[in-house]
């Protein structure tokens, strides 16, 4: 008897054994009581991510997100059910449940690959999986470097300015596009990325998808501001709970420093002549009933101040007539005014 019971024991033990050794070399054997704070972050740290694997909804062929961090997580975590967890992406930095910052990847659509956010892992009610883990992916991309945004004028607007904020931003955001997407932008942004290592050359991405798209919550921070002395936007780095920033942040747009931009600007006149005063009509449209915008350059504003001088000098100045090549309008980065020189002024 007491041999056979040894004998017993003995296949128990075995049995343990074996069971001990096969559910190691099973990797995609679930766990029941997976701790989710036991995910290793860097997994997602040190991923080669790619612009086109960073979008927030899907674009043609492209992959999103949140279906890279799916695939992320089912190829580097098989003991992990996919189906008893929830896995929700914030813009930036999170470490707690936002809904003004959590991606609703239902309503954006193609823009500027998303490269700071959060991942959110929680259990759900499918399973029996413990605690939670939060995961920041910061991948340091800050297209506000780019030489097409030096010495641009990023917004235009008409006087009187509106200091409503979402209006600024909105005016911000279609000046960034449009010099996204111009030839320079567009090589300048592909260029960017492809030093990053972020750019996938087999999948290359359509000229005009570089968008910066954003609805966000209404913002009472200082974040962004109007300086209307200089008629600057100003964004403000040192402000941390701010929906823009973090938005602009998530996108590329991590001013280190205070950032300013030109907005909008006066047009004034600096001349010697004695009846300079009798220009008091050229303000902020030198073209009647032409309509100043957004997508308004500053080459545009400066050819119809000079054609409206060119124009209307005989009926201001009498006998005293103008040509373009006497006028010479200077745009003063970092001021608020058109300076008009008149230097080379020939009367005629």
């Amino acid at each position: 008897m007491k041999k056979l019971l040894m004998k017993l024991l003995a296949g128990n033990i075995l049995l343990t054994n074996v069971g001990t050794v096969v559910s190691c070399q099973d990797p995609y054997q679930e766990q029941f009581d997976f701790n989710l704070n036991n995910i290793n972050a860097a997994v997602f740290q040190n991923y080669t991510w790619t612009v086109d694997q960073m979008l927030g909804s899907e674009l043609g062929g492209f992959q999103t997100l949140r279906a890279t961090v799916l695939k992320i997580i089912q190829s580097n975590f098989q003991t992990l059910n996919i189906l008893k967890i929830n896995v929700d992406i914030y813009y930036g930095a999170q470490t707690i449940p936002n809904q003004d910052y959590l991606i609703d990847f239902n309503a954006v659509r193609n823009l500027l690959p998303i490269t700071y956010f959060s991942i959110h892992i929680t259990p759900n009610s499918y399973g029996s999986y413990i605690n939670e883990k939060w995961i920041t992916v910061n991948t340091k991309v800050d297209l506000s470097q780019l030489n097409i945004f030096k010495n641009e004028t990023l917004f235009y607007s008409n006087n009187p300015v509106s200091i409503n904020k979402t209006k600024l931003l909105e005016g911000f955001i279609e000046s960034t596009n449009r010099m996204l997407q111009t030839d320079q932008g567009y090589q300048e942004i592909v260029e960017y990325y492809k030093n990053k290592k972020m750019w996938n050359n087999n999948n290359s991405l359509p000229k005009g998808f570089f968008n910066l798209e954003m609805n966000p919550k209404a913002d009472e921070s200082t974040y962004l501001k109007f300086e209307a002395a200089t008629a600057m936007l100003v964004f403000d780095p040192s402000v941390i709970n701010s929906s823009y920033k973090t938005m602009l942040d998530s996108m590329g747009f991590a001013f280190e420093q205070e950032t300013k931009f030109l907005s909008v600007w006066n047009v004034t006149i600096e001349s010697s002549d004695f009846n300079v005063k009798d220009w008091r009509n050229i303000d902020w449209k030198p073209v009647p009933n032409k309509i100043y915008n957004g997508i308004t350059t500053v080459q545009e504003v400066t050819e119809d101040v000079i054609k409206y001088l060119v124009e209307w000098s005989a009926y201001v100045h009498n006998s005293h007539f103008m040509r373009p090549e006497d006028v010479e309008v200077i745009l003063k980065k970092g001021q608020h005014q058109l300076q008009l020189i008149f230097d080379r002024w020939q009367h005629n």
